[in-house]
């Protein structure tokens, strides 16, 4: 679809284990998930109720044979229906037996909230006819897949800037990564582009954004899908975040980390336990190195060219929204003008950088 794509990416085992997901079916929901986008058209709330009664009275028939492979699809296919009710004003958690005590078994298992993601909506959300969606539009549709491409590229980047080790990888290979960083960038801002284009603010935020309300679950509040928790969160982490000192910052993080995937969460405590959790940004102040110094600085310029278009796209939806909705988790939207903020400062600190050598 995009010039930019990489092309091995099917290469990677948490894309494999995402494909895998995207292809089953563990609480046989596919027919009741098909005919979602009806119900919440018309407000079918029983149907909706039924189907989620009948998927937890499935889940109880595999409970001790799920797979962590089935735990994620489960997870995905009731976050669909639960945000469906939710959406209509019903409350789960309060019409539905035992799916929190459902919904927390398969979080354990898959190792990840006891809800659907970003991840579960766009890498784990089957294709063509099984495709997962709350409207069956033709925005939705194109949402996901913009969601869905930029997630490959950005999981390819992640896993290549994770394998980074400042006492073993040569300045080309640190660089190499790098660029492989801004290269899923540029496929994300396209992506996030092709969103601005095709899915209207007034679909977003009036049709579509409804069905990402928070769940609580045992007390706790759980995020619906955002793009805060795309890789992008683990990515920055390795780049400039490890080490950096803005609580504004530090606190976005902690909040949203918990909102990646195992794989992602691995990736950075494996990056960071090598090389002594120093940012790749702190290690070019510490070796001076032209060549890392010019490839990060491309590579954050790659990121802001993200946010930028991203920004837009965001501002856009809060325009027709209340004045306190929230964003990027629990996140006001004046988190983006501060991660650009930031990373307009980096840009700047090594531009200067270079011009003195």
């Amino acid at each position: 679809m995009h010039n930019n794509m990489i092309t091995h990416e099917q290469l990677l085992p948490s894309i494999q284990f995402y494909n895998v997901i995207s292809e089953k079916d563990p609480l046989s929901l596919d027919s009741y998930i098909a005919a979602l986008p009806e119900q919440n058209l018309s407000g079918d709330t029983d149907s909706i109720q039924l189907s989620l009664d009948i998927a937890i009275s499935n889940y109880d028939e595999i409970t001790d044979k799920i797979t962590d492979t089935d735990a994620v699809a489960a997870l995905r296919d009731l976050d669909f229906l639960a945000s469906s009710l939710l959406r209509h004003n019903i409350d789960p958690l309060q019409s539905t037996k035992k799916l929190g005590h459902s919904l927390v078994r398969l979080a354990l298992r898959a190792q990840t909230i006891p809800r659907g993601t970003v991840y579960t909506y766009g890498l784990a959300n089957p294709a063509n006819d099984r495709l997962r969606t709350f409207t069956g539009s033709n925005e939705e549709k194109r949402f996901i897949s913009a969601v869905k491409q930029s997630s490959l590229a950005l999981e390819v980047s992640s896993n290549i800037l994770s394998d980074v080790s400042f006492e073993k990888s040569s300045v080309i290979e640190i660089s190499s990564a790098l660029e492989e960083v801004a290269r899923g960038c540029n496929v994300a801002t396209q992506s996030i582009v092709d969103v601005h284009r095709s899915v209207s603010p007034s679909f977003f935020t009036n049709i579509l954004r409804p069905y990402f309300e928070p769940l609580t679950i045992n007390g706790r509040q759980f995020m619906g899908a955002g793009g805060a928790q795309m890789q992008l969160l683990s990515i920055e982490r390795m780049i400039w975040g490890l080490d950096n000192k803005d609580d504004v910052y530090q606190d976005y993080f902690t909040e949203n980390i918990e909102y990646l995937d195992f794989n992602q969460r691995q990736l950075i405590q494996s990056f960071s336990r090598k090389n002594n959790d120093t940012s790749i940004l702190t290690f070019s102040r510490n070796i001076n190195n032209l060549v890392i110094n010019e490839t990060l600085a491309s590579t954050l310029k790659a990121i802001r060219k993200f946010r930028y278009p991203h920004k837009r796209v965001a501002d856009n939806n809060f325009k027709i929204r209340s004045h306190d909705s929230v964003g990027s988790g629990s996140f006001k939207p004046t988190i983006l003008d501060h991660l650009l903020f930031k990373t307009e400062s980096m840009i700047e600190e090594l531009t200067e950088h270079e011009n003195k050598f």
